[in-house]
């Protein structure tokens, strides 16, 4: 059963455009950073700027989404993956606020 991992980001309004970019390459990249027993667990992974025009927005500006095969695989990601403990900690110095929700397809 896949997992889909949504990420939300709001950035600090004193960074750059520059830096934001690079951080976002860097989520974007740990789908090849990520791994586990030698290889790369994470299906697929794609965001962007938020560009919603809906009033429920909120204050979110940045959008991201990762796809797991499996629960293992998320769980791994979350808890252990050293790659993504270490980019989860940088944001403590770029982010005024982050969102997560998982869920599987389907199941509600």
């Amino acid at each position: 059963m896949a997992i889909t991992h949504l990420v939300l980001f709001e950035f600090k309004p004193s960074l750059s455009q520059q830096d934001i970019e690079s951080v976002c390459h860097r989520m974007l990249d740990l789908q090849n950073q990520c791994l586990k027993n030698g290889e790369k667990y994470i299906v697929s992974a794609k965001g962007g700027k938020n560009c919603s025009v809906e009033v429920l927005k909120a204050s979110f500006t940045h959008g991201f989404v990762v796809e797991f095969a499996n629960d293992e695989d998320r769980m791994y990601y979350i808890k252990e993956d050293l790659a993504h403990l270490s980019f989860v900690d940088d944001l403590k110095e770029v982010i005024t606020a982050a969102g997560v929700v998982d869920f599987v397809a389907g199941e509600f």
